[in-house]
């Protein structure tokens, strides 16, 4: 019985000491995803005040297709006459 409680007592002393690095490792885990989300975050909001806003890339984008529109308008009348 001594031999059998001794091998008990080293898993079970095994098993904390996994489920102690277990613990630990998902805490660690946790703050390096936090640390990646964190960098997410600053990179976005430093890249849309660096870029122009969404409403003045939507009126670039029109006024560029208005002038293509009228471009190839204007090559479509000459071929026609």
């Amino acid at each position: 019985m001594d031999e059998r409680d001794l091998k008990i007592n080293t898993l079970e002393n095994n098993y904390k000491s996994m489920s102690e690095k277990i613990d630990d490792l998902k805490k660690s885990m946790n703050e390096g995803f936090e640390d990646i989300k964190e960098e997410i975050k600053c990179f976005c909001d430093y890249s849309d005040s660096k870029y122009a806003s969404k409403l003045t890339e939507k009126i670039v984008y029109a006024m560029v297709s208005m002038i293509l529109i009228a471009f190839f308008g204007g090559i479509i009348t000459l071929i026609i006459k």
